[in-house]
């Protein structure tokens, strides 16, 4: 192979997007003879590397290299060729009048180091061109895309709620839903947010988002910018990590998990620091709580939206109650105590050992809405009568069977409650993390 040859494939040999296997044995071979070609294989190879070493934390997609390369490869061609007379004269490469016979001898080597040239100043011109262009796109543009999911849909500030597929960009100031099944955002510097089926949440802007309800999981890459997450309950702060937020605005509570890095969850009465491995949750008119080590009670680490269901129902003075999911309201008597029934079902494919009712710490929760609001521990406002399979005050731990549940009751005092006649209320309940459905209630 000559040099000629081996110099009009150097980029795409440097590149390693040679197809031609005979082609790239040939240049090898050339370049263990020809000292000057090598030391343009190392100009070329010096060239990529500094811009990637410059530009480090810009990571051009596919599509971009390749309009790249063939770029190069359409300057290589049509200066080899003489017909970009005015690009040559550009980067110094026109050709000059015909020499005469003694120049001619003097130039008889020029030919092919002025080829080498060419190629290498195509190189860093287009180079210098792609990565300029992307620096202002990166520090101009918003790009936030839907990786994955079915069922999503967006609303913009005119309009209402449309369907989007996997691939198309989500605008700022967009909300986005998720319906039964998960779904991926991805930003351009490829943070990621994981929504949980039935999630509701706003673009606010590059940098912040407000989950409305439901469950997100935040993959956040560094950024002196930081990133929020925005709640009704407070707003949770992070700078590069991992960590999960989940709203519930029935049960009137944020709850926070962190499982890489550190945020700082803070609202209008106090902050917490949260690190890997805790939680901490916030609620109406109070701090955050102080966080606690995820897992620290007995069985709660299995519990998911993925493993159990809660369901809530309340006493009408014959029978337990769920009016229908909601749909109905219970009658509930004002002046006799509140008694409220979790039931938690294993609704994975394996037994559990899940906490028992009597499991204080914030984990089991009774949250209240009327005209004022109530979320409150129910093992601190309550007291447990009964719970099955039957435990003791000893045990911290109930075996679960798939497809069984684990039943206990509670009753709220009156004073805790403070309903009025003629008033209507929904409850809510949250059991390590996962909520019940609402329930309808007429105070008579």
């Amino acid at each position: 192979m000559k040099c000629a040859e081996a110099l009009d494939n150097l980029v795409a040999y440097v590149q390693e997007e040679l197809d031609d296997a005979e082609i790239m044995r040939g240049i090898e071979a050339h370049m263990a003879e020809c000292e000057l070609c090598r030391r343009e294989e190392a100009e070329v190879r010096k060239t990529f590397q500094m811009v990637r070493e410059t530009y480090h934390e810009f990571v051009p997609s596919d599509r971009v290299w390749k309009a790249l390369i063939e770029r190069l490869h359409s300057l290589r061609d049509r200066i080899a060729a003489g017909a970009a007379v005015e690009e040559g004269e550009r980067y110094g490469l026109s050709e000059a009048p015909a020499p005469s016979r003694a120049e001619a001898r003097s130039e008889a080597a020029v030919p092919k180091k002025r080829r080498a040239m060419a190629v290498l100043i195509s190189v860093a011109a287009v180079l210098v061109l792609v990565v300029g262009v992307v620096i202002v796109l990166k520090l101009t543009s918003f790009r936030l895309v839907l990786e994955k999911g079915n069922g999503v849909t967006v609303i913009a500030s005119e309009g209402g709620w449309r369907a989007v597929k996997p691939g198309q960009a989500i605008e700022k100031g967009w909300g986005v839903k998720t319906a039964e099944s998960p779904a991926l955002l991805k930003y351009g510097d490829g943070s990621t947010l994981e929504m949980s089926a039935n999630t509701e949440l706003k673009v606010v802007d590059d940098r912040e988002i407000r989950l409305e309800s439901g469950m997100l999981t935040a993959d956040i890459k560094p950024s002196s910018k930081g990133f929020t997450v925005a709640t009704k309950f407070g707003d949770v702060r992070a700078e590069g990590t991992r960590f999960s937020v989940e709203v519930s605005r029935e049960a009137l509570v944020t709850i926070v998990r962190v499982f890489e890095g550190r945020v700082i969850f803070v609202n209008a009465d106090g902050r917490t620091v949260v690190e890997k491995g805790q939680w901490s949750r916030a609620t109406v008119n109070a701090a955050p709580a102080p966080a606690v080590p995820v897992g620290a009670v007995a069985g709660q680490s299995e519990i998911s939206r993925d493993t159990v269901s809660v369901r809530i129902s309340v006493f009408d003075g014959q029978n337990f109650d769920a009016g229908d999911g909601g749909i109905r309201p219970v009658d509930v008597e004002a002046d006799k105590p509140l008694v409220v029934r979790f039931e938690v079902k294993n609704v994975s494919d394996k037994e559990m050992l899940i906490p028992t009712g009597r499991t204080k710490g914030l984990l089991i929760l009774l949250g209240i809405q009327g005209y004022w609001s109530l979320s409150q521990d129910v093992t601190a406002v309550g007291e447990m009568v009964s719970d099955e399979p039957r435990t003791s005050d000893e045990d911290k731990v109930v075996r679960v069977l798939p497809g069984e549940a684990y039943r206990f009751d509670y009753r709220i005092p009156v004073g805790v409650t403070k309903f009025e006649k003629g008033r209507g209320y929904k409850i809510y309940g949250t059991y390590c993390f996962v909520g019940s459905q609402g329930i309808k209630i007429g105070i008579k």
